[in-house]
């Protein structure tokens, strides 16, 4: 056989837009779409968001936990990825006292602002999913 042969060249898949081409429209946001049917839980995701927004270690915005279901022998393993989910009206924006979270006008996104964060866990105790984690440090 022909070395040449034993090679095969692999096309990448095209890199669909994250971001829509046009404005987005009233009640429209930016979201992370999961596919829990798809996901291994290899935890990359945890891994891209630190490294995306800088976190020290140990510190998760993002975290990956598993649902088992069924009965034997038909029994599945889901792991689900959780996160902000960016909310159109945020419950962990519910009576703080200090603007340490905020949506932003433009993206709709929740934004975290440590530098005015006074620790006072109301966002804890107010998200409906459980997702912000409070870090004494």
């Amino acid at each position: 056989m022909d070395r040449d042969q034993c090679f095969v060249e692999i096309q990448p898949f095209p890199t669909p837009a994250l971001i829509p081409q046009r404005e987005l429209r009233p009640g429209e946001q930016y979201r992370f779409h999961f596919d829990m049917v798809q996901c291994i839980g290899c935890k990359c995701c945890v891994v891209a968001c630190n490294e995306q927004n800088g976190n020290p270690p140990g510190i998760n915005r993002r975290c990956v936990g598993e649902i088992e279901g069924g009965s034997y022998p038909n029994t599945r393993r889901f792991h689900v990825s959780r996160g902000c989910n960016h909310c159109l009206e945020p419950s962990c924006l519910i009576g703080r006292p200090v603007d340490a979270y905020k949506k932003d006008e433009t993206t709709e996104i929740v934004l975290h602002s440590p530098d005015t964060y006074i620790r006072c866990q109301y966002c804890t105790w107010n998200c409906s999913y459980g997702v912000p984690q409070y870090n004494p440090q």
